[in-house]
């Protein structure tokens, strides 16, 4: 399990992830990945005091867990999520009062009723028209009773009802910087990529418990120093502008004189 702080950084078009934090699943009959994933929220929270911290997961990562003072959680919304109105207030009756409201249904059936708005979002390096509608409710089924809300995403032009569906419990950000913040989730993934590729954790090949625990966390933090030293110290402007025209096989070559084959008679 990792967790990590996606950072925006003044030379990148898109977010940067930095693994920060790290537990082992230990398989069945231990600690579940969302119960490991609402620990490291936890202690990033408990990091800064007073200021709100913003979790995001992909389908996989929804539960009570995750309901962590301090923050709040995006995660991916399934296509047959269950969903329903916010609890009604009491009615001042015997018995316990309602834990949910109606039932909304799924997303399918939010996005047939819904408002929908034109706005602009920016993703993953680029400002893109969207259609967004969103929707006060519960996923009782994951996350109990807590007040939540249904964003969804309907890109421009689809003929689908909805093209993404997302539960937040954030009560405040808009609905479009709800569905910018989900997008930073891809973050992690070509984080992990450079973690295995070049910072070579991927080779790793230990068997002692200790270096297992070890290996691939430490090689990951050093990723994240070395991306913050070089923000800090080692940038320059011309470094992005020279590796770019690389990639693109733009970059002028200095004029080397041409290698003559000799035959091999005349070689000494």
């Amino acid at each position: 399990m990792i967790a990590g702080i996606a950072v925006s950084l003044p030379f990148c078009s898109s977010p940067v992830c930095l693994p920060v934090l790290f537990r082992l699943w230990a398989g069945k009959g231990t600690a579940s990945p969302v119960e490991l994933a609402g620990e490291l929220m936890a202690r990033i929270a408990a990091e800064f005091p007073g200021r709100p911290v913003h979790g995001v997961g992909d389908a996989a990562y929804h539960g009570r867990p995750l309901l962590v003072p301090g923050a709040t959680w995006t995660t991916r919304l399934p296509a047959n999520a269950a969903l329903f109105a916010l609890a009604p207030p009491r009615t001042g009756k015997r018995g316990r009062p309602a834990l949910k409201g109606a039932r909304l249904g799924k997303p399918e059936d939010l996005a047939a009723s819904a408002t929908w708005r034109r706005v602009t979002v920016s993703r993953y390096g680029r400002s893109q028209a969207a259609d967004l509608a969103e929707a006060g409710c519960i996923w009782y089924g994951s996350f109990g009773n807590p007040p939540g809300r249904c964003v969804l995403v309907r890109e421009a032009g689809s003929a689908k009802p909805y093209d993404l569906a997302l539960f937040t419990v954030d009560a405040v950000s808009s609905a479009t910087r709800v569905v910018e913040r989900y997008a930073t989730r891809w973050s992690i993934e070509p984080s992990h990529a450079t973690s295995k590729q070049q910072m070579g954790v991927g080779q790793a090949r230990n068997r002692l418990p200790k270096a297992v625990e070890r290996t691939v966390p430490f090689g990951m933090l050093t990723q994240s120093l070395v991306i913050i030293w070089y923000t800090l110290s080692g940038h320059h402007p011309d470094d992005v502008v020279i590796r770019r025209q690389a990639s693109r096989g733009t970059t002028p070559r200095p004029n080397r004189p041409s290698k003559t084959c000799l035959p091999s008679s005349a070689r000494p």
